[in-house]
């Protein structure tokens, strides 16, 4: 090593690169954003997944595991997890909002052994009918709510009544006391 190279401010290898760059290799940035994402708020990684840390630092091609970890969608996910946000379980990552990242997640999390094993077509299929159902539960009622607003859910307006133009409930007419006419 000469005096001129510049060494990994934290593990003291000579980082690949160019000048100027911030001096750290690609295992040193890895491990740092690895720590920052699984943070469970004491500044440790949450103990449930260290086993993801690991294999993520051991993976043979750390470039990839960085780019995935780079992500925003896989970021937020294993933010939530690892500050319990969202249960490391099946059920809280059927909840997630983003069904990718949170089906590319229950892999790895299977595939290291911190989740058990679950068939991954049902989990994909209740991940998303959960998703389905709650779309259609606001569309319904946002549906709903717009109509009452219009005047078409309001009494005395029909389906092809057009809005503002409904008829008021009128109040029933007492009979006449006076008496009828005689028609023959």
């Amino acid at each position: 090593m000469t005096g001129t190279e510049i060494v990994c401010g934290d593990c003291g290898t000579v980082p690949p690169g160019r000048p100027g760059r911030r001096p750290l290799c690609p295992a040193c940035k890895l491990n740092r954003r690895i720590t920052l994402l699984l943070d469970d708020g004491t500044g440790h990684i949450r103990p449930a997944l260290r086993p993801l840390a690991t294999a993520l630092r051991n993976a043979p091609n750390l470039s990839t595991s960085r780019l995935w970890l780079y992500k925003p969608q896989a970021a937020e996910l294993l933010t939530a997890l690892a500050t319990g946000r969202v249960p490391l379980s099946h059920d809280g990552l059927s909840t997630w909002p983003r069904p990718g990242a949170a089906r590319h997640l229950r892999h790895r999390l299977i595939a290291y052994g911190i989740l058990p094993p679950v068939d991954p077509s049902l989990a994909d299929i209740e991940s998303w009918l959960r998703h389905r159902l709650a779309q259609l539960s606001e569309h319904l009622t946002s549906r709903y709510f717009a109509n009452t607003r219009s005047g078409i859910n309001s009494p005395g307006c029909g389906p092809r009544q057009p809005a503002g133009r409904c008829a008021l409930p009128r109040s029933p007419t007492p009979p006449s006391s006076s008496p009828r006419p005689n028609s023959s």
